[in-house]
């Protein structure tokens, strides 16, 4: 399976709950350590080594504005009405990442996935 994941306070419990079923290895922040700092969540994912999963765009400007390095996103873009599909899109895109030194910026949407890295 794919390497871990730490689930940001903003992502909804239904699509935490869906990763942990699964079988991924998940870090949710709603249950661990809520109330934490955009910059506490990124030092959990990079400490972690583990995709940091969110809903916050504020995670990309942490890391395109302000230089962010050491951790790869994943942000996931929907209406609440497009929640299944969300979650199938998701788990397609963590069943086929591939892990390695690139830090990416992947934006995920039902209907489409863009990835950019992190440079």
């Amino acid at each position: 399976m794919s390497r871990s994941i730490v689930a940001d306070e903003s992502v909804d419990f239904r699509i935490v709950t869906a990763l942990i079923e699964d079988g991924f290895d998940l870090y949710a922040v709603v249950r661990e350590c809520p109330g934490i700092s955009d910059k506490s969540v990124l030092e959990r994912a990079s400490e972690r080594k583990a995709l940091l999963l969110t809903e916050d765009s504020d995670f990309g400007e942490w890391v395109f504005a302000h230089g962010q390095k050491g951790v790869s996103i994943l942000y996931l873009r929907y209406a609440h009405h497009e929640l299944r599909e969300i979650v199938r899109a998701l788990r397609m895109v963590l069943h086929n990442y591939e892990t390695g030194a690139v830090e990416r910026f992947t934006v995920i949407t039902p209907k489409k996935i863009r990835t950019r890295d992190i440079l």
